[in-house]
């Protein structure tokens, strides 16, 4: 059931002329996206975070911790090493 204050907002805008309606639209779906947007980012950084402190805490923990298993960084296909951001990224997919 609607709240006695919704039903005033409705009344109000009700009587808004056509041209103020379609702003006042506008504006609030544009807000309403901002937020959500601005939640989604939030809940996306916050998983990130807590993936990358799991993946510090994994490798941090040396190999003992992981079965005595050696961490080996990654080559590519001709030897040469590869970039430390795939090094880190292989030893978190341990």
């Amino acid at each position: 059931m609607e709240t006695p204050r919704y039903e005033d907002v409705r009344h109000a805008f009700a009587r808004l002329r056509l041209e103020d309606k379609a702003r006042f639209l506008i504006e609030a779906t544009a807000a309403t996206l901002a937020d959500g947007i601005e939640t989604a980012g939030a809940l996306l950084a916050r998983g990130l975070e807590r993936c990358m402190e799991a993946c510090q805490r994994r490798t941090a923990t040396g190999p003992s911790a992981r079965g005595g298993r050696r961490i080996l960084k990654p080559e590519n296909i001709d030897g040469t090493p590869t970039s430390h951001r795939r090094v880190r990224a292989a030893q978190c997919a341990r």
